[in-house]
């Protein structure tokens, strides 16, 4: 008989699950999935480039060699994505203004032009070297701060509350990044075509949240509550995951008469409503629940009803709470070091 590894999904790897319990969480999954289950991890494009704990820890000699590994022996592979081919594309096209694209794991924010303008290039061109002479000395340390600076929609200028020691270690860690991205551009094998977009044209955020909010679910008052803010929010019915993050987090500054912990779980739906269209929209991707259920709009669709609440109460159970939802977006970045148990799994095998 022919085994056939399974194209696996990982939620685990969400890039806005980004503090150090939840990268090791997903780390730990994707080692497990690869060298446990002899499976092939399939990642997207915002999974990989926009995740904290890639990227600390693609700047670590130890897990670099063994991840690079693991995307030439075909273990790991990245989906595309409609018209997106390639990680360059994918962060290019973030870096358009219109998008207002909310970083999780990058130093950046969108009103930080002068370094999207700098990154934007560096990509363009596959040419690094610019970001290099910041790196190198080439230039003040009045300049790199410059580079940090946030233009507002009225052109307003606000300096970087860093110092120029913050702002160029912030800047060698997006050289490394952006290295490791061109390199991996590189690697045609990595990546695979993407799904037909006709084909889950009616399975987007908007659609899973709507599925979410028909489920029977009248004994978890903590669901219902949570569902109804989301429901109340102007952005519902789009597709940004970023919209939804923005106004869960404003609506719980504002409110002060719902617990915040309301908002918090409203959010960790929405993730989880998020990861449901990734991994809808990745071809041949195994799932846990019956795809056919959720376009049956006369039957409640079981499997994904009892995976849905499994993820959620699994997700939700990590706790600090606090350090997980409703982030502001202050381009600021917390350097992940990893575990000496974490590099030496991947050592292990490698």
């Amino acid at each position: 008989m022919i085994y056939l590894k399974e194209y696996v999904y990982l939620f685990e790897l969400d890039s806005v699950r980004n503090t150090d319990t939840e990268i090791e969480i997903g780390q730990k999954a994707l080692y497990n999935e690869i060298m446990t289950n002899d499976n092939i991890i399939i990642l997207t494009f915002n999974q990989l480039v926009d995740s904290r704990g890639f990227f600390g820890l693609l700047n670590n000699p130890r897990y670099y060699d063994s991840i690079i590994k693991f995307f030439k022996s075909g273990s790991i592979r990245i989906s595309q994505y409609g018209s997106i081919k390639t990680i360059s594309q994918y962060l290019l096209n973030s870096l358009k203004s219109d998008k207002e694209f909310i970083y999780s794991g990058w130093p950046l924010k969108s009103t930080q032009k002068k370094l999207l303008s700098l990154i934007e290039q560096s990509l363009i061109h596959s040419d690094l070297s610019e970001i290099n002479n910041y790196c190198t000395g080439k230039h003040t340390d009045r300049e790199i701060m410059n580079l940090f600076a946030e233009t507002d929609s009225d052109k307003n200028i606000k300096e970087t509350d860093f110092d120029s020691a913050k702002c160029l270690m912030l800047l060698k860690n997006l050289h490394g990044l952006l290295k490791t991205v061109l390199k991996l551009n590189a690697l045609h094998s990595i990546y695979i075509p993407p799904k037909d977009t006709n084909e889950y044209s009616d399975l987007k955020l908007h659609n899973i949240l709507e599925i979410i909010n028909n489920l029977d679910c009248t004994n978890n008052k903590q669901l219902e509550e949570s569902l109804s803010i989301i429901k109340s929010l102007p952005c519902y019915g789009n597709d940004n995951r970023s919209n939804y993050l923005r106004y869960l987090l404003d609506r719980s500054n504002a409110d002060q008469k719902t617990d915040k912990t309301a908002y918090q779980y409203s959010e960790a739906i929405v993730n989880l409503a998020y990861n449901y269209t990734c991994e809808i929209s990745i071809c041949n991707s195994s799932k846990n629940y019956d795809i056919d259920e959720l376009r049956n709009k006369e039957k409640e669709p079981v499997s994904f009803k009892t995976d849905f609440l499994y993820r959620l109460e699994q997700y939700w159970q990590i706790g600090d709470y606090d350090n997980r939802f409703l982030r502001s977006e202050t381009g600021a970045y917390n350097e992940y070091s990893p575990s000496e148990e974490i590099l030496n799994l991947y050592r292990k095998e490698n």
